[in-house]
């Protein structure tokens, strides 16, 4: 198990190369068994599914890196337990589709092992999400 400390540092590394819109320095983060999805509704279609190999990881950070900037975003808290970070974070993003502009909250489970993500877990406003992608019609 890892040091509240060190987890914390995992955390801001992963956020630092998020904000670089690199989806390579971002996936660097993570494990090859890393799982992530953005929880929702199934209905949501690709937005909301499980990516559970590799290359659906990667091909699910290059279409969210490529349409989101989350460098408005700023930790309010982080809460640690064992391996695992609750991440809460405010501020604003961008769909650079558009370039608009909107506020975001969003709440992050991460885990860790040997200093890798394992898991990660967004949870957003999905409803804002797809709607501003063009997913459902607003």
């Amino acid at each position: 198990m890892s040091s509240r400390e060190e987890i914390e540092g995992l955390v801001s590394r992963l956020f630092a190369a998020r904000d670089t819109q690199s989806v390579d320095q971002t996936l660097a983060c993570t494990d090859q068994s890393c799982t992530f999805r953005v929880v929702g509704t199934d209905r949501l279609g690709d937005l909301t599914k499980v990516n559970d190999t590799p290359e659906k990881v990667k091909a699910a950070a290059k279409i969210l890196i490529d349409a989101w900037d989350l460098s408005g975003l700023r930790n309010v808290s982080i809460h640690v337990d064992g391996d695992t970070a609750f991440v809460h974070r405010v501020g604003t993003v961008t769909y650079k589709e558009t370039g608009e502009t909107m506020p975001a909250e969003m709440m992050d489970k991460i885990t860790f092992k040997n200093g890798l993500i394992v898991e990660y877990l967004q949870f957003a406003d999905t409803y804002q999400i797809a709607g501003t992608m063009g997913i459902i019609p607003v």
